[in-house]
């Protein structure tokens, strides 16, 4: 019985000889006691029990005697000795859990009764469990971590996703899910870009990403969790045509990427809180409603972190480590490539849409560039680097454009069975 079980006990017994303690009685004590054990009662940890006359003296001598801690009752003195199990097996199931911390109490009854150590009769299993409560085992101190922060802006952006407010949908009556996008530097804590999407895929991140390196800069390192929106090929390349240190978390351990996870509970309670009903009428305007709490609210109030600067302060106190590129040089960054072959109609195809070669590369493997979701225009990486523009075909145009003729003369006779006539 552990001790709050004991004190639960003591203060039943006490309620009921506190009449025959403190004299308060109406009755003689005869007359109290006979009424008391008249009945059974539903003693802590004991279940129903009737109580004799004699008992309840003790109890009150007791009382008298050593006070509450004397209707406690006495530990037993075999107590954490777990009789039924011999040393054998004690020894055993302590091994046995320390090789394996994870073992189950059911498993490792299960290996006791295979090598014949649960005695005559056979202890129980919960026995067996209580013992293995009582087995120290050396905790696994797990990886090192320690607080760490950037010295400058743009030394390290972290990036996750969170889930945002639901869009009601008034054609459809239903809502729909938004997630959102959220870039972080490390350094001022300022949110170099995010914006809510329908769908949490590699195309809305990378969308996040090229106009934070617009109005940002280009920072040193990408941290990201395992998502499989950041383990994508192509978001690889992107960092490393910039020259952008791409970094991942360890799977399962958050604990690096607690700016970003604090940042989106920031904006739950300061942010999603505080929603109106137009404000989730559709896309557009939510995210100019989280536009303006960012650029208005959140950018400008002191962080605790920053002994009380500003994100927008401190990241502008670093305007010297900031590096820009030429806007030309990040949306190529971003341009989806690959291979095809130029048809003999001088066309190639990519995600359905069709694009126009020049006759030139008829039948030649080229790359292909375009970008992601807009497929209005398409270039052809040639072998010195250098890209020349293709456009969607348009057929009925290329009706009106004459055909340039065969240089050499064609043999009709040739065409019929392929003899001379």
């Amino acid at each position: 019985m552990n001790d709050k079980r004991r004190l639960e006990l003591a203060l039943f017994r006490f309620s009921l000889i506190a009449p025959l303690v403190n004299g308060a009685l109406d009755t003689s004590v005869r007359e109290y006691l006979d009424g008391i054990c008249a009945k059974p009662y539903d003693v802590p940890g004991l279940g129903k029990r009737e109580f004799s006359p004699r008992t309840l003296l003790a109890w009150r001598s007791l009382y008298r005697q050593y006070g509450l801690e004397g209707l406690k009752g006495k530990h037993r003195i075999d107590r954490g000795h777990f009789r039924r199990l011999s040393s054998e097996a004690r020894m055993f199931l302590t091994e046995a859990l320390r090789h394996n911390s994870k073992s189950t109490g059911t498993a490792l009854y299960e290996e006791l009764a295979q090598a014949r150590l649960l005695g005559h009769p056979p202890c129980s299993l919960s026995t067996v469990q209580r013992f293995l409560r009582t087995v120290e085992v050396p905790q696994d101190a797990g990886p090192e971590r320690r607080r760490f922060v950037f010295a400058h802006a743009n030394a390290c952006w972290q990036a996750d996703v969170c889930v945002g407010p639901p869009l009601l949908d008034s054609r459809a009556g239903r809502k729909r899910e938004t997630y959102l996008l959220a870039i972080l530097d490390d350094a001022s804590r300022l949110c170099v870009c995010a914006a809510f999407a329908l769908a949490a895929n590699s195309q809305a991140f990378e969308f996040v990403f090229k106009i934070a390196l617009l109005k940002r800069g280009i920072p040193q390192r990408l941290y990201l969790d395992n998502g499989k929106i950041f383990r994508s090929q192509q978001l690889q390349a992107i960092c490393a045509r910039l020259g952008v240190v791409l970094c991942h978390s360890q799977p399962y351990q958050p604990e690096g990427r607690g700016k970003i996870e604090r940042f989106f509970r920031t904006v739950r309670e300061q942010c999603f809180s505080r929603l109106e009903a137009d404000d989730l009428v559709s896309l557009d305007a939510l995210n100019r409603r989280f536009a303006e709490y960012i650029e208005g609210v959140y950018h400008n109030r002191p962080h605790a972190s920053l002994d009380g600067q500003s994100p927008m302060a401190r990241f502008l106190a670093d305007q010297e480590h900031l590096r820009f590129l030429p806007a030309d040089r990040v949306e190529q960054a971003f341009l989806h490539e690959v291979e095809r072959r130029v048809a003999k109609d001088a066309t190639m195809s990519v995600d359905r849409a069709i694009f126009e070669a020049p006759q030139a590369f008829v039948g030649q493997k080229v790359r292909l560039l375009f970008r992601s979701g807009d497929l209005s225009q398409a270039w052809i990486r040639q072998s010195d680097g250098a890209l020349i523009a293709v456009m969607p075909v348009r057929p009925v145009d290329n009706a009106r454009i004459p055909r340039r003729k065969r240089s050499d003369p064609i043999d009709y006779s040739m065409l019929s069975d392929g003899e001379a006539h």
